[in-house]
């Protein structure tokens, strides 16, 4: 009977014992297969491109959403911040204003590459996006050369070029898995 105990808890030991080299092997290396720099650039509503909408605005009399308003982006995405610079793709997605107390949303979104070294490619995304702040959001996932992504998205804050114009810095982390 002490046989068949001893016999499971060295079972168990071992098997905890693989888990932990697993584990450890799995974060060993914190280096990303791919660093992306990309700027997004976007055209407010209300001029003849609009690359975004607030499709429902609870407070039209205000400058900035609210709690509970919804906005439906398709920003350019370039390789540089000037506006004439050449177009690697689109930040296509929606943020729910969700925060009470502070200008945050909840975004969820795609980088579609349609040009440049990742054409034909996605970064899936979700996370907090801050309006006046530097946002790290998930990536979820991809397809193409990023397909099965995790790492994060780091957008720098956002510079406003006119009143109807802005852009900024993102960077992808981007980490796949062994093939």
């Amino acid at each position: 009977m002490a046989m068949i105990g001893s016999s499971c808890l060295t079972s168990r030991l071992l098997f905890l014992f693989h888990l932990l080299l697993v584990g450890a092997s799995a974060f060993a290396d914190d280096d990303f297969t791919f660093v992306v720099p990309m700027y997004s650039h976007e055209f407010r509503l209300g001029t003849s491109n609009a690359t975004v909408v607030e499709s429902v605005n609870l407070y039209p009399n205000s400058t900035l959403p609210g709690f509970g308003n919804i906005v439906v982006l398709d920003n350019s995405l370039r390789v540089g911040d000037d506006p004439n610079s050449t177009v690697i793709g689109r930040f296509q997605g929606v943020l729910v204003f969700a925060d009470m107390s502070i200008n945050s949303s909840l975004s969820a979104g795609n980088l579609v590459f349609t040009g440049g070294e990742y054409n034909g490619s996605s970064i899936a995304f979700f996370g907090v996006f801050q309006s006046f702040a530097g946002s790290v959001r998930s990536i979820i996932g991809g397809t193409g050369r990023f397909g099965l992504a995790t790492g994060y998205l780091v957008n720098e804050p956002i510079v406003y070029t006119s009143p109807t114009t802005l852009y900024s810095l993102w960077t992808a982390y981007v980490k796949l898995p062994p093939r």
